[in-house]
């Protein structure tokens, strides 16, 4: 059995892990590897303070279609630091026999010699490396340390795409996107549980979490990673795009209690739009939101109105668009989206309008004010 290992942190875990994982299994001809999750890394503290726990989760979601991959709680479960010299010892005891490959960075090739038991590791070890554009010198280090010690170390021809998890826990705490980063499963576990993000925002997560029904948080969250892909592509404040997100279904489900306790008159708006505004005054009473760009986009995110800001328009068209959604027409919303925000409401409105019909119900006024407004900047430019 050729088993393989990658060690590491993992947060999070990224795409660039799984291509050189994938080439490991392919190029070093390993029947399993393992993404080993550290309890307590020996080189490095971590950034942010992220359980191991949750650390494997991610890897195991990342895992889940990957064939010969899997995450592994081997250190996890036995604690303290995490050697990979005493992670090796456990794995030869669970698979005699077994060839142990140990998949590492270019970077940490460079320091192997000074690893916990590191001669005792390059006799029992055999080393894949995959190289990194900022770590020169892997070729010699990889001849020394064969001359030196015996070492069995075969450099991988790939490096992998240059992402870091640092990139991604720093474009978190900024509210950017990171689609394209990590696998979706993983991107929308990070969000979920509220990981990298602000502190404010990471209370009223758990808030709105427990104020939500699972179906409402998961499209919620869903709305958060979709709004700062449009405010990113269309120079939208980020961070207001990521608080109107996160609030704009804050009354669903409870819009007309709300009103009432709020002594709103929402009576002239059908039950199924009302938790826009109502979530707007929620937001503003509850959460706190004072920023009056970011309660209008709340507040506007079922039907709409003349005179939509760039931010309007962002959770509008978030909230139509989130991975969650499945309707006919939303591939073309989407595509329209991210030509333009114009254009994206316009197709929105337009699905909206048939749909409608359809159903023998008219367009609200707010609504087909927005699009009559909307329609006409478009045929302007």
């Amino acid at each position: 059995m050729r088993l393989g290992v990658f060690g590491g942190s993992f947060n999070p875990i990224h795409n660039g892990h799984l291509q050189i994982a994938q080439e490991a299994i392919r190029d070093g001809g390993l029947t399993q590897l393992f993404l080993m999750v550290a309890a307590n890394p020996p080189h490095k503290k971590l950034s942010y303070a992220v359980p191991p726990e949750i650390r494997l989760e991610m890897a195991k979601l990342a895992a889940e279609d990957i064939p010969g991959l899997q995450a592994s709680s081997l250190e996890i479960d036995r604690g303290g630091k995490s050697y990979t010299s005493d992670t090796v010892a456990q794995l030869k005891s669970q698979y005699p026999g077994a060839q142990i490959t140990w998949l590492i960075g270019g970077d940490m090739l460079l320091t192997l010699d000074t690893w916990h038991e590191a001669a005792w590791l390059m006799q029992n070890v055999r080393f894949l490396v995959a190289g990194r554009p900022d770590s020169p010198g892997i070729a010699e280090a990889a001849r020394r340390l064969q001359a030196e010690y015996g070492a069995e170390i075969v450099l991988l021809p790939e490096a992998g795409p240059n992402i870091s998890s640092s990139q991604i826990r720093e474009r978190m705490e900024a509210g950017l996107p990171i689609e394209g980063m990590t696998p979706p499963k993983v991107i929308q576990y990070i969000y979920e549980k509220g990981l990298y993000m602000p502190q404010d925002m990471v209370h009223m997560i758990d808030k709105l979490r427990l104020a939500l029904d699972d179906h409402r948080f998961r499209h919620t969250m869903g709305v958060v990673r979709t709004a700062a892909l449009l405010a990113e592509r269309h120079g939208v404040d980020p961070g207001k795009a990521r608080l109107a997100a996160l609030l704009h279904d804050c009354a669903k489900g409870r819009a007309d209690a709300l009103a009432q306790a709020y002594g709103m008159d929402v009576g002239d708006l059908p039950a199924s739009v009302r938790h826009g505004p109502v979530g707007a005054e929620h937001a503003r009473r509850s959460y706190g939101i004072a920023d009056p760009q970011v309660l209008q986009a709340i507040s506007r995110h079922t039907v709409c109105g003349a005179g939509m800001t760039d931010l309007d328009k962002v959770i509008y068209l978030a909230d139509k668009t989130e991975p969650g959604r499945q309707y006919d027409g939303l591939e073309d919303i989407r595509k329209a989206a991210e030509e333009s925000l114009d254009l994206g409401m316009a197709t929105c409105l337009a699905h909206t309008a048939a749909y409608l019909a359809q159903r023998g119900e008219p367009m609200h006024p707010a609504s087909l004010a927005a699009w009559e407004e909307i329609d006409k900047t478009i045929k302007r430019r």
